[in-house]
């Protein structure tokens, strides 16, 4: 069993560990501090690749979220219009997030924590 990369960060979420491997590398430290834990050690069941992406809009939020989201049979979705994008295998658990970097600031890291949930379940 090997620890995690410098860009990965492991969040146990009862027993079942989510690998985030963060875009940029300086995002996982991050998420250690927002969850106020550390990474985990232990082996990953769910990957993801997360990517942080520029843009240079500001951020029009709808009131919800849920009622953007939109599904693809092949496991791509889509929320609020681009604000948060990717894929998700289920078979292979694991899949690929692309969300804009406004996200991570302030109480709109909560989105993030959704995002998360969802990969969880």
């Amino acid at each position: 069993m090997t620890g995690p990369r410098s860009n990965e960060y492991r969040l146990n979420l009862g027993g079942t560990i989510m690998a985030l491997h963060c875009t940029p590398e300086a995002f996982a430290p991050a998420l250690a501090q927002w969850f106020n834990l550390p990474s985990d050690e232990g082996t990953p069941h769910i990957n993801l690749q997360f990517e942080l992406v520029a843009h240079q809009d500001t951020l029009d939020l709808p009131n919800t979220l849920l009622m953007t989201k939109s599904l693809h049979p092949d496991g791509r979705f889509d929320i609020a219009d681009g604000l948060i994008t990717g894929h998700f295998d289920r078979t292979r658990k694991e899949g690929h997030i692309r969300a804009k970097g406004a996200l991570t600031r302030g109480l709109l890291m909560r989105v993030m924590e959704q995002v998360f949930y969802q990969g969880f379940h």
